[in-house]
């Protein structure tokens, strides 16, 4: 129950008649001077001066009058201040920040109830779709007292149908571990496909690029040790001796370098496999454009010795002729 704080004021001033009387005989007196029209010269200047000293005086006496007052009044109102704050105020802040506390103190445990609830609500359907990587905090759930279960149930239903469809789309995919690994941090489908399929067309591109490249630098060794390249056969000659395209693209690089090697003495560091930088003093040559030729298969019976069956095997390999 609130009761009236009542107002029995002490201290009279008696003010209002005599400032008025105090106002009227400044105006008498400003008046009379006129100080608009006065024209400020040498000679009235030290007039002007002593005047301006005068008023200065008179209105601090006035000041000095008016803080006083104020003192006296404002005194009083100190005093009801400081024991209202104590026996009113303080007091009822102090019952309000208990209640306060005792008021949290019972929400956060229906909270905390409430959210074990949710929460096991949420497991029991990562569980039952089979999902075992997903988060109650990735559902941005906040949970308040003010929204019923049922809400927030619906949420986690709607958040964890749409991981399941999610799933079964990257499960489609061909490189789906790989989006299911980013999919994991994003919880976004379409946006996990797309950086898998760029990141390998970039490496594939990467890939392609190194592989000509070095494909390029091989065609430049195997010509410049005088080979030419035969289109219908599909490989590179130098009189009797020959190498095929299919060699010269996909040979190990140890063994391309003992090859180039063994047509000619030159500097190992000239047949290097590390990508070349072009520049004004190298020159690639065009890596050929053909057709391959068409397998034929034809069936031999052969009679020799061992020796000669053994020559034929491998001139067969060193060939590249497929034979059974």
């Amino acid at each position: 129950m609130t009761q009236e704080i009542s107002l029995k004021q002490s201290p009279i001033i008696q003010y209002k008649q005599e400032l008025k009387i105090i106002g009227k005989s400044i105006d008498e007196r400003l008046e009379k001077l006129d100080l608009k029209n006065q024209v400020a010269t040498i000679d009235t200047l030290k007039f002007q001066k002593e005047l301006r000293a005068d008023f200065n005086k008179e209105l601090k006496e006035y000041e000095s009058q008016r803080t006083l007052i104020k003192k006296e009044i404002l005194k009083e109102y100190d005093e009801f201040e400081t024991l209202y704050k104590s026996e009113v105020k303080g007091k009822i802040e102090k019952a309000v920040e208990t209640l306060k506390d005792n008021i949290a103190f019972v929400e956060d445990d229906l909270r905390s109830k409430k959210e074990k609830t949710i929460k096991d609500y949420f497991n029991e359907l990562c569980l039952n779709k089979k999902i075992d990587f997903l988060t109650f905090d990735q559902t941005d759930i906040n949970i308040t007292l003010s929204v019923n279960d049922k809400q927030y149930k619906e949420k986690c239903v709607e958040f964890v149908n749409k991981v399941a469809d999610d799933l079964e789309l990257i499960d489609t995919q061909f490189n789906k571990t790989e989006i299911l690994v980013e999919y994991k941090t994003s919880l976004n489908a379409a946006r996990s496909i797309k950086t898998i399929q760029d990141r390998k067309a970039a490496i594939l591109a990467t890939e392609l690029q190194e592989k000509q490249n070095q494909l390029n630098k091989r065609t430049q060794i195997v010509m410049g040790l005088g080979f030419t390249f035969n289109e219908s056969t599909a490989n590179y000659e130098r009189g009797e001796d020959f190498i095929s395209y299919d060699w010269v693209e996909n040979l190990k690089t140890e063994t391309f370098k003992e090859w180039a090697l063994s047509k000619e003495s030159i500097p190992e560091s000239h047949i290097s496999e590390q990508p070349l930088t072009p520049s004004d003093d190298i020159v690639f040559i065009d890596t050929p454009k053909f057709s391959a030729p068409k397998l034929q298969t034809v069936t031999y019976t052969i009679t020799g010795t061992l020796v000669q069956i053994a020559n034929l095997n491998k001139f067969l390999k060193d060939n590249n002729i497929q034979y059974k």
